[in-house]
């Protein structure tokens, strides 16, 4: 449901002990997942970001698997780079998606 959601957002704005600033990125890892309404309530949230995690996707580092290539965000000129190397457009790289599991855990999204 939303009541853990809105607890963590209470919590984020107004932190436990007064010398933590307000955060405006949050982790939540749930045992199951988010009703629709939760997940657009996470969707709506102005000034602040929480990232939602099933507990079972977390058992395994995924970035450690053999079969998981590695994931680099490239600069603009290691991009530039890449493009002139294989004489291809900008549209041409492969493209991750946001909900993809190493994105979300190396907060490319």
């Amino acid at each position: 449901g939303v009541r853990p959601v809105r607890a963590l957002v209470d919590l984020m704005q107004k932190p436990l002990d007064a010398r933590i600033p307000k955060m405006t990125r949050g982790v939540m890892v749930v045992e199951n997942p988010l009703t629709a309404f939760s997940r657009r309530a996470i969707a709506e949230l102005t000034g602040m970001r929480i990232d939602t995690f099933l507990d079972n996707e977390l058992l395994v580092n995924i970035t450690d698997h053999v079969l998981v290539p590695k994931h680099e965000l490239l600069t603009t000129s290691e991009k530039a780079a890449v493009l002139t190397r294989y004489s291809i457009k900008e549209n041409q790289l492969p493209r991750i998606m946001a909900s993809d599991p190493v994105a979300q855990q190396s907060n490319l999204s």
